[in-house]
C-alpha cells in the first residue's frame, strides 16, 4: 500500500469520527475535497463502503456508494445506490448526474469521456509521455444525465451525452448510446426500447406528483402510494388519491 493511499484511509477514519452524516469503512480512499461535498443527514448517512472517490464528487443524503470507483465530476442526488463490484463512474470533461431514487446495479460502467481517435494515436501521448496532462487526448459528445428513479442493470454501459429519462430501466447487459425516453424498459446492444413501464394514464400521475422532490419525512405518510402495484390502477385520479394523506 503507498504513502498516499494510507494516508487517505486515515482520512476516511478521522472523517468517520467526527462526521455524524457519513457512514465510512477503513477499505474506502477518499480525495480529501471530496467531503465536503457529501451532504447527508443523521438520519439519512450517506455510506461509503470498500470505494474509492476521486474528483469533483457530490452526493446527497442516503447516497450509497458498494465497492465502485467513482473520479471525475459526479453528482448524485438524493439516495442513490451504486453497487459493486466492477462498477465505475468517470468523468473529466462534461460530468456525470445521477437524479434521486436511481439505483446502479455492478459492473456497470459510465463513460463520460473517450480517447481521440483523429490524432496519429488512440494512446495517451500528452499525459504519459509528453507529460502535459490529459486534457488533448480525450473528448466528450456530452454530460451522462441519469434522471429520477432509473434502475441500471447489471453489466450494462453508459456512453457519452446520453440522457436516461426518469423511471427507466436499463437491462442487464445494455449499451445505452443514445438518449432513453421516460419510463422506458430498454435492453440491447446498443439498447433499444422494449416497451413502457407504465400505461400513459400513470405516468401522467408520476409526472404530475413529483413524488421525488417529497422530504423523506412526507414520504413516510404515503406508504400505501409506493406499495401500491400500478398496472391494477385504471386512472390517474385513483393514482393521485393515494397521495391524499399528505
Amino acid at each position: 500500500m503507498g504513502i498516499k493511499s494510507l494516508i487517505k484511509k486515515f482520512v476516511s477514519l478521522f472523517y468517520a469520527l467526527i462526521r455524524k452524516d457519513l457512514l465510512l469503512d477503513w477499505k474506502s480512499e477518499i480525495n480529501p475535497n471530496v467531503y465536503k461535498h457529501l451532504k447527508g443527514s443523521t438520519k439519512y448517512k450517506i455510506s461509503v463502503s470498500n470505494s474509492v472517490l476521486s474528483g469533483n464528487i457530490k452526493a446527497g443524503r442516503g447516497s450509497k456508494f458498494l465497492n465502485v470507483t467513482c473520479y471525475g465530476n459526479v453528482r448524485l442526488g438524493d439516495f442513490v445506490s451504486v453497487n459493486g463490484p466492477g462498477t465505475r463512474l468517470s468523468s473529466r470533461i462534461k460530468g456525470i448526474e445521477i437524479g434521486s431514487y436511481s439505483s446502479i446495479a455492478s459492473n456497470v460502467v459510465l463513460q463520460e469521456d473517450y480517447h481521440r481517435t483523429d490524432k496519429v494515436s488512440s494512446y495517451f501521448m500528452n499525459n504519459n509521455l509528453f507529460n502535459k496532462g490529459i486534457e488533448k487526448d480525450i473528448y466528450s459528445k456530452g454530460k451522462i444525465v441519469i434522471e429520477e428513479d432509473v434502475w441500471i442493470g447489471s453489466s450494462s454501459v453508459v456512453l457519452s451525452g446520453v440522457r436516461i429519462g426518469r423511471g427507466s430501466v436499463i437491462g442487464a447487459g445494455s449499451i445505452v448510446t443514445k438518449d432513453i425516453p421516460r419510463y422506458s424498459i430498454v435492453a440491447g446492444n446498443p439498447a433499444r426500447v422494449l416497451k413502457k413501464r407504465f400505461e400513459d394514464h400513470i405516468i401522467d400521475a408520476l409526472e404530475e406528483c413529483k413524488w421525488w422532490e417529497l422530504e423523506p419525512s412526507e414520504m413516510e405518510k404515503i406508504e400505501a402510494f409506493f406499495n401500491a402495484n400500478l398496472h391494477e390502477i385504471k386512472s390517474k385520479e385513483d393514482v393521485l388519491s393515494l397521495l391524499n394523506k399528505l
